[in-house]
């Protein structure tokens, strides 16, 4: 696993970056970072996501998975594995990796998540 500071560095459409890339091995486990009301999506630039509200007030998305645990949309404690490390959506080709971002107080406040990747992993 590796991954490098790169919050707002440009990509393609004109968007910036608002997550840290978490390079791993294909089907590394994807676990939430805290409980809270998970939901599934396919499909766009992401590929197969997890949408988080946790229960500490924050929202966080991740992005690429190659597979998911086969778990349905619903309430899931911290440390709960929902998917494998891949790479779908706009990252087919680029490497395994999840992409990570954390909204402080819900959807729509990104903020840098390397600082947090950096301490816990």
């Amino acid at each position: 696993m590796s991954f490098v500071d790169s919050w707002m560095a440009p990509r393609p459409g004109g968007r910036s970056h608002q997550g840290v890339d978490i390079m791993s091995p294909r089907g590394t486990t994807v676990v939430l970072p805290v409980g809270g009301r998970t939901t599934f999506r396919t499909g766009g630039i992401g590929g197969l996501t997890f949408n988080l509200n946790g229960d500490d007030g924050n929202y966080y998305y991740g992005a690429h998975m190659d597979s998911y645990a086969g778990l349905a949309d619903g309430y899931y404690p911290a440390g709960t594995v929902v998917g494998y490390v891949g790479d779908t959506g706009d990252a087919r080709g680029t490497g395994t990796h999840l992409h990570f971002e954390i909204h402080v107080g819900g959807y729509g406040n990104a903020v840098n998540p390397y600082p947090t990747t950096r301490a816990n992993c």
